[in-house]
């Protein structure tokens, strides 16, 4: 399947798209610019779309049109307010496409992604997402097995960058492109619901900034949570630290027989139970991101189904704009259906 990296104005996504597409043995042919300017292109991803195509050995495109006539699937990993339009224009064109998070940063945006993928049909993948970390899927195997009974409640702590050393001609520090309730959160929330299999029902929570050197853009944020079937969970969103070794993700699973951590760079997992504490190592395998481009790629073969669909990444951006609300108003705020 010859694919393409849609979004070159990204600071991260197109790289890892790319080096993931080459892990999984893609085909990948095209970037497309999307027609933005050479200064821009650099200032996020740190080379030129010319230079890009040539560490990648793949064309260089500008247009949609070009990417609907070459290509058959595409990483789209532009910025968010520029997201939606993309993804609505590739699904009516029947392109599956893998969306990088958090897809939209307003329910407007994920409404009209979602009435396009109802409308084409397609197998399509929003991510990286949070269960597919090491830690996520060793403490969801974990729990499968029974160790810790029946799952009570979770906190979910999130932790990778540092706002105050970010450089400030990324589009990230636009307030117009979301913050960290959005970026990060989206890893925060998806723990949730991957560790206790529900989805959330009503946030609260509060956010400041405390290091960051961008006004109104909070790099601490906190959250609990009312799940549906009524158990809590709390979420941490911590962007402030420097060079402290603090694990990607963090979390505490509280269940009838034990309650299972982890922390430290490694994220170390243990339970501690009756019969003392129990360390377990994590499960390695497939890195992340290329475990869930293969699965996107099967899915659209017919072969399972991706690892988490933009249907399901809905719910994730109606959680993310109602944690925001719920923090910036002290109250507590339903979380929309998608």
């Amino acid at each position: 399947m010859k694919l393409a990296v849609v979004g070159l104005d990204s600071a991260y996504w197109p790289m890892a798209f790319a080096d993931a597409a080459r892990k999984v043995g893609a085909e990948l042919v095209l970037a497309c610019d999307l027609w933005r300017r050479k200064a821009e292109v650099t200032s996020q991803i740190g080379m030129t779309p010319e230079a890009y195509c040539e560490r990648y050995k793949v064309r260089l495109v500008h247009s949609l049109d070009a990417v609907a006539a070459d290509a058959q699937a595409c990483f789209v990993c532009t910025r968010n307010t520029r997201m939606t339009k993309v993804v609505v224009d590739l699904l009516g064109r029947g392109k599956p496409v893998y969306v990088a998070k958090p897809v939209a940063v307003n329910t407007g945006d994920m409404a009209a992604i979602l009435k396009a993928l109802k409308d084409s049909g397609l197998v399509c993948a929003a991510g990286q997402t949070a269960r597919s970390s090491y830690v996520i899927r060793t403490a969801c195997r974990l729990i499968r097995e029974g160790h810790v009974g029946e799952v009570l409640s979770v906190r979910v702590a999130h932790q990778h960058g540092c706002f105050a050393r970010w450089n400030k001609n990324w589009w990230y520090t636009d307030p117009k492109e979301g913050d960290a309730f959005d970026w990060l959160g989206w890893y925060a929330i998806d723990g949730v619901l991957a560790l206790t299999g529900s989805r959330i029902k009503r946030i609260t929570g509060a956010a400041r900034r405390h290091l960051a050197n961008f006004d109104d853009m909070p790099d601490l944020i906190r959250g609990t949570a009312v799940l549906e079937d009524g158990r809590i969970a709390t979420m941490e969103i911590h962007f402030t630290v420097g060079n402290w070794k603090v694990g990607w993700a963090e979390i505490e699973v509280v269940g009838t027989k034990g309650v299972l951590r982890s922390i430290g760079p490694r994220n170390d997992i243990v339970l501690l139970c009756d019969g003392g504490p129990k360390t377990f190592p994590l499960d390695k395998g497939e890195e992340p991101l290329p475990l869930e481009v293969r699965s996107w790629l099967n899915a659209i073969g017919g072969r399972g189904a991706p690892v988490f669909s933009l249907k399901q990444a809905a719910h994730i951006v109606h959680t993310a704009c109602a944690w925001k609300k719920a923090a910036r108003q002290a109250t507590w705020v339903n979380v929309g259906n998608a």
